[in-house]
């Protein structure tokens, strides 16, 4: 539904909303484009990632505002 890239001075944060989370990972892993983004920031990125998901630990939610 929702994915934002923001930056920090030096620091990039996403934020994302799906429906289906299973189904995201799996179309992102079978993007070109995706592959394209992770070849050219990977010599500044720091992943940080869920050895149960390979994919960055999800934050809990402490505040949400409609």
């Amino acid at each position: 539904r929702h994915y934002s890239i923001y930056l920090s001075g030096s620091q990039v944060f996403a934020y994302m909303e799906v429906e289906d989370f299973v189904a995201f990972r799996t179309t992102m892993a079978s993007s070109e484009a995706n592959r394209r983004w992770g070849a050219f920031m990977a010599p500044i990125l720091e992943h940080h990632t869920d050895p149960k998901t390979s994919f960055p630990h999800l934050l809990e939610e402490v505040f949400h505002l409609d």
